[in-house]
């Protein structure tokens, strides 16, 4: 660590740059795997998919790279299209939620009592 504040104080840049440094270099490896994420994660792109060239964008870019890449290489909508869930029927979900629950303990009606004196009831 001493070696790297002579380094800066060597460079003319004084020692309370270090950790400005450190989270800048931070927030560009943040951004390069978000974008590199994104990257995998959505079925089309622009430069007429071609990934590859976008990842080579993106990791030597460095955080241009991913800027751009964040601008101008999304197809808008796209990332979504396969992750899109299928409509669920609540009404059957809660059917067989129920009938789950009335295997393991037992149907409850609402005439019905229980052990703590109450009445039964959902």
């Amino acid at each position: 660590m001493e070696q790297l504040r002579q380094v800066l104080v060597d460079a003319g840049l004084p020692a309370y740059m270090l950790p400005l440094i450190g989270v800048l270099l931070a927030v560009q490896l943040v951004l390069q795997l978000i974008a590199l994420i994104d990257l995998v994660r959505r079925p089309h792109v622009t430069l007429g998919d071609r990934k590859w060239a976008w990842a080579l964008i993106i990791l030597l870019g460095e955080s241009i790279g991913a800027l751009l890449y964040f601008a101008l290489g999304r197809v808008p909508g796209a990332a979504n299209e396969e992750r899109s869930r299928p409509a669920v029927d609540v009404g059957a979900a809660q059917e067989k939620a129920q009938a789950i629950v009335d295997q393991l303990y037992g149907p409850q009606h609402a005439d019905e009592p229980r052990d703590d004196g109450t009445h039964g009831g959902r």
